[in-house]
């Protein structure tokens, strides 16, 4: 499918709107309140173990097995880095590990599918973010989305699918389109989905939370394509 052109004046409508937006949005509000202990504890619950560790070095288990002191000061620092709009520079480093396809030539680089291995921390931090945020952001998503939802899944579409098709028993006819988005998470319009958010005062503290993260191939495997 041909990439679709965009519509150049509502996209500089949007962003002029946008940046009125970035000036205006107020640095407290009541998703930017220091995080507590309990929030915490929640969000390690939801934490998987056995995860490979990003370039911090940092496993899922070191921080399920903390005790109460290092989850207070996991508080101290997550919330700083909430007011303060920063996060480090290991949070924002992807690791890229190459995986070969079963039955793919080893010569080939589209034989390979790219794994990106996050910080755990910064995985810990995007928890406690939508934890928060998941209760106002589900309110405002449109009851036709059923992926990433909770209690829902694409499979909910399917049945929808089958239930048009059982109306039309009569020797109807109609039209379906289905779309492949490739690299749906690539092309998401950032700008456009933080303004979606604009009366929800929350785009000042997940502005430095958007910026791309630097991507880092380990060098074993830079020797692997040589």
């Amino acid at each position: 499918m041909s990439k679709v052109a965009a519509d150049r004046k509502f996209t500089r409508t949007i962003i002029g709107k946008f940046k009125l937006l970035r000036r205006n949005s107020p640095k407290a509000n009541y998703f930017a309140r220091p995080f507590e202990v309990d929030e915490i504890i929640s969000a390690l619950s939801k934490t998987k173990l056995g995860k490979a560790a990003g370039f911090d070095g940092m496993y899922p288990e070191f921080l399920v097995h903390t005790g109460p002191r290092t989850r207070s000061w996991l508080v101290e620092l997550f919330t700083d880095m909430m007011h303060y709009n920063r996060l480090s520079e290991l949070f924002q480093s992807t690791k890229i590990v190459a995986l070969l396809k079963p039955g793919n030539p080893a010569d080939l680089h589209e034989s390979y599918r790219s794994i990106a291995l996050l910080s755990v921390m910064l995985k810990l931090f995007e928890r406690l973010i939508y934890n928060r945020i998941s209760p106002v952001i589900d309110k405002i998503i449109p009851p036709e989305q059923t992926g990433f939802r909770n209690g829902r899944c694409c499979m909910d579409q399917v049945l929808t699918l089958t239930n048009f098709i059982e109306d039309f028993q009569r020797k109807l006819k109609t039209g379906v389109v289905f779309v492949y988005l490739t690299a749906a998470y690539d092309i998401v319009w950032k700008k456009g989905l933080v303004y979606k958010l604009k009366g929800h005062s929350m785009y000042h503290h997940l502005r430095s939370h958007m910026q791309p993260a630097e991507q880092q191939i380990p060098p074993s495997l830079h020797e692997q394509k040589e």
